[in-house]
């Protein structure tokens, strides 16, 4: 399957795959490009998104996106485990989920903006999850924006209040 999700213009929730409480999820061969220009973290921007999910399966997905790198705002923590970071603008965001595998996917992540203070940017988030196997994916990020001397994060994975997860 392909799956083009363009958001260029405006604040707006955009999610390509977005799953929610689900139990025995099937994410398999898609090509998914994905691109917002949101100017907050106040909106979600997810390539795929999994919240409460349960007995997964994301293989050999090819996931391009194209985000901003924004301020990791106090007020848009995920406030059940306030975990530093973006909570809501991720290619792949993992949350509360159990038993999920992530394997074989490639991930090429692009920066297209840049905050004004402290932009910061994921490609990869997980937390609050038991039981997750991250194996054989590859991970690219590019960040052709930011000059020399300016304060960027970037950061390949974020995890955090996970229990058995293995990577």
């Amino acid at each position: 399957r392909y799956i083009n999700y363009k958001v260029t213009r405006g604040n707006y929730d955009a999610i390509a795959i977005n799953a929610f409480a689900v139990e025995d999820l099937k994410i398999i061969n898609n090509t998914i490009n994905f691109e917002s220009k949101i100017s907050t973290d106040d909106y979600s921007a997810n390539a795929i998104n999994l919240d409460g999910v349960k007995n997964a399966l994301v293989d050999n997905n090819t996931i391009t996106t194209s985000l901003p790198g924004l301020l990791a705002q106090w007020e848009n923590y995920d406030m059940d485990y306030f975990l530093m970071g973006l909570n809501y603008v991720n290619p792949v965001r993992i949350r509360a989920s159990e038993n999920i595998t992530f394997t074989n996917n490639g991930i090429d992540s692009k920066v297209n903006s840049l905050g004004k203070t402290t932009p910061t940017v994921q490609s990869l988030v997980v937390v609050g999850s038991n039981n997750t196997l991250i194996d054989s994916n590859s991970f690219k990020m590019i960040d052709t924006i930011s000059k020399p001397g300016d304060q960027t994060y970037l950061y390949a994975f974020n995890f955090g209040y996970d229990k058995n997860l293995i990577s």
